[in-house]
C-alpha cells in the first residue's frame, strides 16, 4: 500500500465501493472486498507525478464488481460519467481507458473488457492469445456490464444498463469527491448467457482469472497499469493474471 493510499485509507475505498454495489439493508451481501494497487512496468514512464491506481474487487452472484480509484493529479483530466455515453464503442484504448481481463475457465478463450471514463464500453471475445487478429477485435454478445454513475450533480440517472440502487450510488459518489483526492469509476461484469453456454459443453463458467488495468495519456504517450506487467507492457500475457480465487483472498 503506497503513502498516498495509507492517508485515504483502504476501508474507505472498500466502503465506497460496498456503498455502490450492495445495499445496506442486506448486510449478509456484503463481501469480501480484495484491494489491489495497480503498478507502472518499471522504468517505463515510471514519474512520481504519475498517479497511483487501486481497485477494489468483489464478486456479487454471477457479476464481478470493480471499483477503480485514480489519484488526481494536475495534468490528468478524465472525462465526466454520462449516461448518454454509455454504448458500445470500439478503440477505447487509445485515450484513458479501464481495463478488465477476464477467463472464465480454464481453457483458452477469454474476455477483454474496455470502459471509458465517460461510460462508453465494449467486451471483446478471444479464443486464444489476441487470436483472432482482426482489428477491432470481434465484439462478445453473451457478457454484459452494469456501469453505475453518478453525475457531476451527484445524481445517478436509471438506465437498463445500471440497475444498481441509485442513493447508494449517489452516496458513494459524494463520499469519494468530498473525502479524498481521487476519481472514481465503477463496473460489474456479468457473466450473462455464459452460464447456459458453459453447461451445454459440461463446463461451469466462473470468474477463473482477472487482470484489472488501465491506461492513462500524458502529452499523448501511454502508462500502462496492471497488478504485474510483461516486458514490454502485454496485458493479454496470461501468464500475469492471478486467479480470483486467490485475489479474492488477497490482502493487499
Amino acid at each position: 500500500m503506497t503513502a498516498s493510499s495509507v492517508r485515504f485509507g483502504s476501508a474507505v475505498f472498500k466502503q465506497v465501493h460496498v456503498s455502490v454495489f450492495y445495499q445496506e439493508s442486506y448486510p449478509l451481501l456484503c463481501p469480501s472486498v480484495a484491494l489491489i494497487t495497480l503498478r507502472q512496468p518499471h522504468p517505463h514512464n515510471h514519474l512520481p507525478t504519475n498517479p497511483h491506481i487501486h481497485v477494489a474487487i468483489s464478486q456479487r452472484v454471477d457479476c464481478l464488481c470493480l471499483s477503480y480509484f485514480i489519484e488526481k493529479k494536475p495534468w490528468l483530466t478524465l472525462d465526466d460519467p454520462s449516461t448518454t455515453q454509455i454504448k458500445r464503442q470500439d478503440n477505447l484504448w487509445e485515450k484513458n481507458c479501464l481495463e478488465c481481463f477476464v477467463a472464465l475457465s480454464e481453457d483458452s478463450e477469454y474476455l477483454e473488457v474496455n470502459v471509458s471514463p465517460n461510460g462508453a464500453y465494449n467486451i471483446y471475445r478471444f479464443d486464444d492469445y489476441r487470436s483472432p487478429k482482426n482489428m477491432p477485435p470481434t465484439q462478445d454478445t453473451l457478457a454484459s456490464l452494469w456501469i453505475p454513475m453518478a453525475l457531476p450533480t451527484q445524481i445517478t440517472t436509471p438506465t437498463p444498463m445500471t440497475p444498481m440502487p441509485n442513493d447508494h450510488s449517489q452516496q458513494a459518489s459524494q463520499q469519494a469527491s468530498q473525502q479524498t483526492n481521487w476519481h472514481s469509476r465503477h463496473v460489474a461484469i456479468k457473466l450473462g448467457d455464459y452460464r447456459q453456454l458453459y453447461a451445454r459443453q459440461n463446463k461451469i463458467a466462473k470468474f477463473h482469472q482477472i487482470h484489472p488495468c488501465v491506461i492513462l495519456y500524458r502529452d499523448d504517450q501511454p502508462i500502462y497499469y496492471a497488478p504485474h506487467h510483461a516486458s514490454p507492457p502485454d496485458f493479454h500475457d496470461r501468464q500475469y493474471w492471478q486467479d480470483w480465487h486467490n485475489y479474492h483472498n488477497q490482502q493487499d
